[in-house]
């Protein structure tokens, strides 16, 4: 009797090469597998894409929101930022002018009793008005403020009195002698370096050649130079008027007059 094998050829083990039904199985789970990948990344990104469009609405509102907070808040940071330059404007004016009334006070306590004055100018500058004469050119040394003093005292060593208790006040920097001078008999001046000068202003001797008449010019600590400011764009215009308004002049003179 001869034996039958029943098991399909394709089944076989090491039987032959498959048959067409059998590779378009496998192109079928293939390309079903290709479809599965394909239709996940699809609903990925479309996922992605509406969270994103999620996000940027939430966003848009958010701007929205903060743009009219900033706008009912910007009154407030307007004058803020106008407070602080109107602070810093003052302090800059303050910083920039000179104590005149302090220096009067200092001036008038340590001058002897035995001096009378005819002239006493104050500026903050060379060029702002002098006495003239020998105070005059000292003037133009030194950028820095100065009382130039015209008087007369009884001797010679008084005025060299005179000299020394200027150099006792406070913030005196440098005190000069224009000179110092007694009329002749001839109707002339001498001073006291021997020269020649005549006086600036009237004459306190009043023609009496025993009293010498002197010109003085006394120099203070220069000026902390400090910059106002611009205002910012917000501040309203007459923030910058006022400011302008209120800077000090080129000079500030101090006193003119006789004093006996």
């Amino acid at each position: 009797m001869r034996a039958v094998n029943l098991i399909p050829q394709d089944l076989r083990r090491g039987g032959g090469a498959p048959t067409r039904s059998g590779v378009g199985v496998y192109v079928l789970i293939g390309g079903l597998g290709v479809l599965l990948v394909a239709l996940t990344a699809w609903v990925l990104v479309n996922n992605s894409i509406k969270e994103n469009q999620t996000k940027l609405v939430q966003i848009s509102n958010q701007v929205v929101v903060a743009e009219a907070r900033a706008a009912r808040l910007k009154p407030y940071t307007d004058f803020s930022a106008m407070r602080k330059v109107r602070v810093e404007t003052v302090a800059a004016l303050a910083a920039s002018r000179f104590n005149w009334d302090a220096a009067m006070r200092q001036t008038a306590r340590v001058l002897p009793s035995n001096v009378w004055l005819t002239s006493l100018n104050g500026s903050i500058a060379p060029g702002a008005g002098g006495g003239g004469g020998g105070s005059d050119q000292l003037r133009q040394q030194v950028a820095a403020p100065a009382l130039e003093i015209v008087g007369c005292t009884d001797t010679q060593s008084d005025v060299a009195r005179v000299l020394s208790r200027l150099r006792q006040m406070k913030g005196v920097t440098r005190v000069s002698l224009g000179s110092s001078v007694k009329s002749d008999s001839a109707g002339g001046a001498t001073s006291s370096d021997g020269g020649a000068s005549g006086s600036s202003g009237s004459d306190c001797r009043n023609g009496s050649p025993l009293y010498p008449q002197f010109q003085i010019v006394v120099f203070f600590e220069p000026l902390v130079t400090v910059t106002a400011p611009a205002s910012p764009a917000a501040a309203p215009s007459a923030q910058s008027a006022s400011a302008t308004g209120a800077a000090p002049s080129a000079t500030q003179p101090a006193s003119t007059g006789g004093t006996q």
